[in-house]
């Protein structure tokens, strides 16, 4: 945005007398911005009969609120049973990432710890925030609950502090590597939709027992198993109420040692 400090309009003709001045107010917006950014700005008029023009160039250095190392969490093979720690690195201008809190946004996640220091004098700074006047370092801590997250999980953590600076946002990929797929892995249940079947289908890596096939599931659902060949089975579904909070049917075997498999039933608001 430009305009003249006298308060006229850029666009109207601003008439200045032999000696007489006037400033020229520039008001540039960095966001979405980072690194060096160049503003050019042409001035034309004329003085008696003679044109006049100039070039005003304005160049800077926007510096990044906060730079990540990595910018993204991705964990693809991840094994039933599993949790690992996953260290975000965080370098950030002193004035912005004062009270900056970490929420994750899916219950595969949780935050251990978020810690800031200052850097020692002889730790490079990485170079979107050179120009900041005073830099803080910090370490966020992040654990992995592979048994809390679908078979894919796409998530994010969310920063904020209090100043009014837009902090990027933390991309987390997650994949659990199960010895098995159920196809659909989460069941909806609308109650406008009642009585509802549903049919799964549970394919497994290598083959599986099927005599001793044991069902848990809650009173609002009905479960029955069929087993249709060594590796498949079929997961018939009924619901006859409305469900008040998500609902998990348990499938196993019989025997010590058998892995349960979840399928969940999730009522739709």
């Amino acid at each position: 945005m430009l305009r003249w400090s006298s308060g006229a309009s850029l666009r109207q003709p601003r008439r200045l007398a032999p000696g007489q001045q006037d400033h020229l107010l520039l008001a540039v917006s960095t966001e979405g911005r980072q690194g060096p950014l160049s503003v050019g700005v042409r001035l034309h008029g004329r003085s008696g009969w003679r044109r006049v023009q100039d070039v005003l160039q304005v160049q800077m250095q926007v510096v990044s609120p906060l730079v990540l190392r990595p910018g993204h969490v991705s964990l693809p093979r991840l094994r039933p049973g599993q949790k690992r720690r996953v260290q975000v690195e965080l370098w950030g201008m002193a004035e912005v990432v004062r009270n900056v809190q970490a929420r994750v946004e899916h219950e595969a996640l949780r935050v251990v710890h978020l810690r800031w220091h200052r850097p020692a004098a002889t730790e490079p700074v990485p170079e979107p925030l050179h120009g900041a006047k005073e830099v803080r370092r910090g370490e966020l801590l992040l654990e992995i609950d592979a048994d809390a997250a679908d078979p894919e999980t796409t998530t994010r953590v969310v920063l904020r502090g209090a100043a009014k600076v837009r902090l990027p946002q933390i991309p987390v990929y997650l994949r659990v590597v199960r010895p098995w797929r159920a196809y659909p892995p989460r069941v909806y249940v609308s109650k406008d939709r009642l009585p509802l079947h549903r049919v799964v289908l549970v394919r497994f890596e290598h083959p599986q027992g099927t005599e001793a096939i044991s069902v848990s599931s809650p009173p609002e659902v009905h479960a029955r198993v069929v087993p249709l060949d060594e590796t498949t089975w079929r997961v018939e579904l009924h619901v006859e109420q409305a469900l008040s909070k998500p609902a998990v049917v348990k499938l196993g075997g019989r025997t010590a040692g058998a892995q349960v498999i979840p399928l969940e039933l999730v009522p739709e608001t």
